[in-house]
């Protein structure tokens, strides 16, 4: 369902209402039929409905067209914003991840909201950007012990978890306080710190891989400052594991 929000001609409040397709609606204060917009706005908002359905039917790239075709005509559109975000998510794996542009339509997204509603739509975008990140670090370490006698695999997987943790380094400055995200900072601080021991499934032999002594003081400051911040929320033990 689309949102929008409009300006009541005779009372001069703020209106939000659903928009379909030569449906009218009252404002909720003074009971004035209020009009959906017409022309390229109407286009625009009937992009976003259709993005909507593909995205319910999982036709993920078809969806971000139409997301994409609705802010060339509009760029105030939230939903749209919110849309092509997801769509970006669905699309993304280990070896493309997008997340520089789901970061880019969400930041739109929670700045074009209403205001009444920013909190709560930011708060949605961050635990979007949660389970994207989850859903790729459990991948990339798949990924990892599938190939874990090749000394790349061990590099590229601290690579992937530290794009990964900058992403939600990114997030938490959105909601400094947000509890899902410190936690999964700490869990994929301590995957790289942590290293790995694993057997290779094919040859049977052992493989051991850790980060160096420097790179491991620089995820450690980043742990001690997500463990320090879940402290002030009077957090127990990390619930989350990437293994």
């Amino acid at each position: 369902m689309t949102v929008e929000w409009t300006t009541c001609k005779k009372c001069q409040r703020a209106v939000k209402y659903a928009i379909y397709a030569y449906d009218l609606r009252e404002c909720g204060h003074c009971g004035t039929t209020i009009n959906p917009p017409s022309g390229g706005i109407r286009v625009a908002l009937e992009y976003v409905e259709l993005g909507q359905q593909a995205l319910w039917l999982g036709r993920a790239e078809e969806a971000e067209g139409y997301f994409i075709a609705a802010l060339t005509i509009d760029a105030s559109l939230t939903d749209a914003w919110i849309g092509k975000g997801e769509a970006a998510s669905r699309l993304s794996n280990i070896n493309n991840m997008r997340t520089e542009d789901i970061l880019v339509a969400y930041k739109h997204a929670a700045a074009t909201a209403p205001d009444g509603d920013r909190t709560v739509i930011t708060r949605f975008l961050v635990e979007n950007v949660g389970d994207l990140v989850t859903r790729l670090a459990q991948s990339s370490r798949q990924n990892l012990i599938a190939h874990i006698s090749l000394s790349t695999s061990w590099s590229r997987y601290v690579v992937e978890l530290g794009k990964l943790l900058d992403v939600l380094q990114e997030v938490r400055g959105w909601i400094p306080s947000h509890r899902k995200t410190l936690e999964t900072i700490i869990a994929i601080c301590s995957s790289i710190l942590d290293g790995i021991q694993q057997n290779d499934s094919t040859s049977g032999e052992a493989y051991a891989w850790a980060v160096s002594k420097e790179y491991a003081e620089i995820i450690g400051a980043v742990m001690d400052s997500a463990t320090d911040a879940l402290k002030t929320l009077h957090s127990t033990k990390p619930k989350l594991a990437l293994n």
